[in-house]
């Protein structure tokens, strides 16, 4: 890309906008017919309205440096350049039913609202189109066209509007999200609350959530996007990330504030706390994003980021002060006396399951510690379930069993990322029903799909002391290209010229100008016109045509070469070489014949000459375009890779050469990509070791997270990688890990958060502390997945296939992480590690055995941090003596 700019004007490398005109008449568009009148008027009219100035913008000195420049090439003005060969070869089908209108775009270097701009041109082709359709013609001609009548079709595809229908499908998809997956998680908000209106609690996230996206939206339009682009898949991440973590957040804020006997300020100081690490750490995987080499990541590294920040600030601002009015208060439903001694009943019934003796004094004690027979009693009044299940996962035995089950599941399954690929496909990246994808099909079955982001192979020979339309340079060309027809044939036919034979004109003017060559250097009127440099050039052009071998003759109808890749330039036409005698006659021709050289061939070759040649003459590209498949294809990438291979640049004589196109370009940025990948992964990793480290004073706690994390992200890409085939679109995992690894250390927060309160606060035993916390959060953590699920499942039917390939291995990956990782395989882990290893280096605080069932209420009085226990600390060593906890957070 950067060679091209070098060479040419800025972005003459864009791919062009393809419009296909169909007839439906079976008539050819390319005689002299009523469909020949249609579709000429079309294209005269589309034409007249693209070089129209300033189309919405009404400063002229914006107009002059923002509008590009356009060039349209059809059928017809290919023909009113009597290149009527090439129209017929390049421009319409052998029966004439379809054409190809190509429109190229160049904006001005000190354009400033290219995007806008580029929408723009698009609405103005589209709404052209669609205007084409009822009138006639732009004369204020009102009789029907055919185009109404239903006698010519017309379509669009281009890699612009490729972008504009996904724009489209991704509204969508928010519109979907917004009337199915924001009421389930509304739903299940309210079921995972019972202490709450069900029908009235809806409301805190729904304002929290309006509140976030309004204030995320604020910012981006303000704050990043006048400072980076941002691409149209980042919206959809930040509402799913809004949807999923502000009813997460708002879930873990109301459920502490019911435990904690509705206390707001408690609520802030225990659940805010856990909130604030979590969204911390999420934000950390995000922005790891930023570090790739790819705008379009940093662009939703930075939204989801953005997205995190606002949800954090509102839920910690927002759902505090609805509660502290009169609303919040009624939207919550206060406990009395009786449900308090029913509850009481309720959390006895339940101690009864592990208790041995009906001792009072023994249901007490089994509250706070655990029995040396396996056994142990979780001092909270939550579900039978969750306590059968922790008397389950802390057995000896029963927990190996367990871990194995789970092993012999996750192994297999993790086993298919081993297979999983990525693509850069257009299959697996646009929706298959929007109309530029249904044109690309189309356009395959007549003029071969590589005929929308053909290759361009430019020749640089700046280095060497030669141009590229010198013979030097021919000779060069010839070597690479059919090196490069090696690659799909197996053989290098470098000695296959065009045969001129039929074709004599071309010899009988060339020796009837080499006989005036004299008297036409000397000639006043052609010295007027250009100067002595010139002229000698003129003259060595005219003596390589009178040398040139009577054999090695020229004709563009010739059959081409049977390779599946057809290469088109200056020096090879559909793989068949062109003699450079045959070049520099195509030069003198189009010099001294005006407007245009008599000899058709020769004309189309000084017309190729001026697209692809630089003014210069020191580079020249040319296009290799696939018959039978798609640069973006595997079997496109496969070529891209075997031709850089294939070309060796030491042997060239100082003529460098380079592969450009957007295929090429996506490539090498995935590539990127993909090379950086591993620093982030680990640099998040870090991150997050650091974080939690920090959080909980402990080496092993972040391991063990890292680990269970380990396993989310083995299960979850495995099953995608089993359910797709193997094959995802590259943007599937990339963007994917960052999330996975957030959310997953957020519901481990959430767990382990309340395991160090029960722990560290209460001073319950080790094995009592993961039951009351897997008892307390268990609920919420399901609850807090299957909200994330539904968010995510919410582009389940997506038409885009990479956002339902994203959201399936999202669903499976926080499904799976909260219903067996954070519930079932954390606990296991802190059991097999032990009251001495769980938290090490962390030391325990001594318990002097005080504690009573009252500590029960006091296990949702704590928070994570380790300052909090610091002050504990030293409030007991002033008083030279061990306080029980639940006395000092009542102080």
């Amino acid at each position: 890309e950067a060679a091209f700019d070098q060479n040419y004007a800025p972005n003459t490398d864009n791919d062009p906008i393809l419009l296909v005109l169909e007839s439906r008449s079976n008539s050819s568009m390319t005689h002299d017919s009523p469909m020949y009148d249609i579709a000429k008027e079309f294209c005269e009219g589309l034409e007249r309205t693209l070089h129209e100035n300033c189309w919405k913008v009404t400063n002229d000195l914006e107009c002059q440096s923002d509008n590009p420049k356009i060039a349209m090439t059809s059928f017809f003005s290919l023909e009113a350049q009597d290149l009527h060969l090439l129209a017929h070869e390049t421009m319409a089908t052998t029966d004439g039913n379809t054409m190809l209108v190509e429109i190229q775009y160049l904006f001005q270097p000190n354009a400033t609202h290219v995007h806008e701009r580029e929408s723009q041109l698009q609405d103005v082709i589209l709404n052209y189109i669609t205007t084409a359709s009822a009138t006639t013609n732009h004369h204020n001609s009102t009789e029907p066209s055919a185009a109404s009548q239903g006698m010519m079709k017309v379509s669009y595809t281009g890699i612009p509007f490729f972008s504009h229908d996904l724009k489209e499908a991704t509204k969508a998809d928010l519109r979907r999200m917004d009337m199915i997956a924001l009421p389930i998680a509304l739903i299940l908000l309210g079921i995972v609350l019972p202490k709450t209106h069900f029908c009235f609690v809806m409301i805190i996230p729904l304002v929290t959530m309006l509140s976030t996206v309004s204030f995320w939206s604020i910012l981006m339009n303000y704050l990043v996007a006048p400072y980076m682009q941002i691409t149209s898949t980042t919206p959809s991440l930040m509402m799913s990330l809004t949807l999923g973590m502000g009813i997460d957040y708002t879930l873990f804020l109301l459920s502490r504030y019911t435990e904690d006997d509705w206390n707001i300020q408690q609520m802030i100081y225990s659940g805010g706390s856990v909130v604030l690490w979590s969204g911390t750490t999420l934000l950390c995987s995000f922005l790891g994003l930023v570090l790739l080499p790819l705008q379009m990541l940093r662009s939703i590294g930075v939204g989801a980021a953005v997205a995190i920040i606002c949800s954090l600030i509102i839920n910690l601002t927002l759902v505090p002060v609805l509660l502290h009015t009169p609303l919040g208060r009624w939207i919550i439903v206060q406990k009395d006396n009786t449900n308090q001694e029913e509850e009481d009943d309720n959390s006895s019934l339940d101690n009864m399951m592990f208790r041995d003796d009906d001792d009072d004094e023994q249901i007490i004690a089994e509250q706070i510690m655990a029995q040396s027979e396996g056994e142990m009693i979780v001092p909270n009044n939550k579900s039978v379930f969750w306590t059968r299940l922790t008397k389950h996962l802390l057995h000896p035995y029963k927990s190996v069993i367990i871990i194995l089950v789970i092993s012999n599941v996750l192994v297999p399954i993790a086993q298919n990322v081993t297979r999983l690929k990525t693509s850069i496909s257009f299959d697996l990246a646009l929706p298959a029903s929007s109309p530029s994808v249904q044109t690309l099909e189309r356009l395959g079955e007549t003029f071969g799909t590589g005929r929308l982001a053909p290759y361009r192979i430019l020749f640089d020979s700046h280095a060497a002391n030669f141009t590229m339309t010198s013979a030097k340079g021919f000779e060069i060309m010839h070597k690479v290209l059919n090196q490069l027809i090696a690659i799909d044939d197996g053989d290098d036919d470098s000695d296959l010229l065009m045969d001129t034979a039929v074709i004599p004109e071309v010899d009988v003017w060339t020796n009837a100008w080499m006989e005036t060559i004299s008297s036409f250097s000397q000639s006043e009127k052609e010295i007027d016109r250009t100067n002595h440099t010139e002229q000698e050039q003129r003259h060595q052009e005219l003596l390589l045509t009178r040398n040139s071998s009577k054999k090695n003759k020229f004709n563009f109808k010739q059959k081409p070469h049977s390779s599946t890749t057809q290469y088109n330039g200056i020096a090879m036409v559909k793989n068949v070489q062109i003699p450079h005698e045959v070049y520099a006659a195509a030069k003198l021709c189009a010099l001294v014949e005006k407007p245009y050289c008599a000899i058709e061939t020769l004309h189309t070759l000084q017309y190729v000459d001026q697209a692809a040649t630089s003014h210069d003459h020191y580079a020249t590209y040319v296009v290799a375009s696939f018959v039978e498949k798609n640069a973006f294809s595997e079997e496109g990438l496969a070529w891209l890779k075997a031709a850089r291979a294939t070309i060796d640049s030491s042997s060239l004589a100082g003529v460098q050469v380079h592969i450009a196109g957007s295929a090429a370009i996506a490539s090498d940025a995935v590539n990127a990509v993909m090379d950086a990948f591993p620093f982030v992964i680990g640099l998040t990793l870090s991150i997050v070791f650091l974080l939690l480290s920090i959080c909980f004073q402990s080496i092993v706690a972040p391991l063990r997270s890292i680990l269970s994390i380990t396993m989310t992200l083995g299960f979850s890409f495995g099953i995608t990688s089993w359910f797709f085939h193997g094959v995802l679109s590259w943007l599937v995992p990339v963007m994917s890990f960052s999330i996975i690894v957030g959310l997953a250390l957020d519901y481990d927060l959430f767990l382990t958060s309340r395991i160090w309160e029960c722990r560290f606060i209460a001073g319950q035993s080790h094995v009592a502390s993961i039951g009351s916390g897997l008892q307390t959060t268990g609920n919420i953590i399901v609850a807090a997945g299957c909200i994330m699920a539904v968010a995510f499942g919410g582009f389940l039917r997506s038409s885009c296939p990479v956002l339902y390939q994203w959201a399936f291995l999202m669903s499976c990956a926080v499904l799976f992480d909260t219903l067996v990782v954070r519930t079932m395989v954390v606990p296991i882990f802190l059991y097999w590690t032990g009251s001495k290893w769980s938290w090490w280096p962390r030391t325990i605080i001594p318990s002097d055995g005080t504690n009573t069932s009252s500590s029960r209420s006091s296990i949702s009085k704590g928070w994570c941090c380790w300052r909090r226990e610091n002050q504990i600390v030293e409030e007991t060593s002033n008083n030279n003596e061990l306080i029980e906890p639940l006395l000092l957070i009542n102080n």
